[in-house]
């Protein structure tokens, strides 16, 4: 195993031995970031940061050797990068569920993590806090984890097709409402809630609610308020 790779079993805070904790796989090509984050995550009971690395070679092989629930991975990488990472990991079985950790937010990098599968796209400047739910909330299935800055700026470059009253539609499908549902909350007819729908497949080239549900979650949109 290289150097730089590390497996670890840690325990919390309170030196209990924890009860199903989520396993973690840190990638991260600086030291210092990735020991700091490792300590941060040690602190929290329902985390265990189970190995490090610095490059996604030796990431894969530890996603491959102890089958880690997520891996928070750096963007830039030495080799590989993150984002052919990500790929890999969601290609092993079972997958390993990966979010993306940047120092840059630009919105072509963000849409090309979303696409490539990542549950998440997170800042480094994010505290700590953030990173941990983000890391609770991929562990349970959940996607769209967006640092602020990064939702706000991508919004708008993702909703420009679709009018208000699509989005509202689109996002209460996706948060697990029903045709009907949505039509009383929003005050409008079942026809008018499926008109709206039939809009968003042609413009967005989707084929039916569950696409739309998987789009929604991809882009953040069912996560933004």
């Amino acid at each position: 195993m290289p150097a730089d790779a590390k497996v670890s079993r840690t325990a919390g805070a309170d030196g209990r031995e924890r009860e199903s904790p989520v396993r973690v796989l840190l990638v991260e090509d600086h030291p210092v970031f990735r020991q700091g984050l490792a300590a941060a995550l040690g602190d929290e009971a329902d985390l265990s940061v189970v190995a490090e690395a610095a490059d996604g070679e030796t990431a894969l092989d530890l996603a491959r050797r102890l089958r880690p629930d997520v891996a928070v991975v750096d963007l830039q990488l030495p080799g590989r990068s993150g984002l052919e990472v990500v790929g890999a990991l969601l290609a092993l079985d079972p997958p390993v569920t990966a979010l993306i950790l940047s120092a840059h937010h630009h919105e072509a990098y963000v849409k090309a993590a979303v696409e490539a599968g990542a549950h998440g796209y997170l800042l480094k400047d994010e505290p700590a806090a953030v990173i941990v739910e983000a890391i609770r909330g991929a562990a349970g299935g959940r996607r769209g984890w967006l640092s602020r800055e990064v939702a706000e700026e991508l919004q708008q470059a993702w909703l420009d097709p679709l009018t208000p009253k699509e989005v509202e539609v689109v996002r209460c499908l996706a948060r697990g409402r029903s045709v009907a549902e949505i039509g009383d909350q929003l005050g409008i007819s079942v026809r008018t809630v499926r008109n709206h729908l039939a809009s968003v497949y042609s413009k967005l080239d989707l084929h039916g609610q569950p696409e739309i549900v998987a789009w929604a979650w991809r882009t953040g949109l069912a996560a933004l308020e």
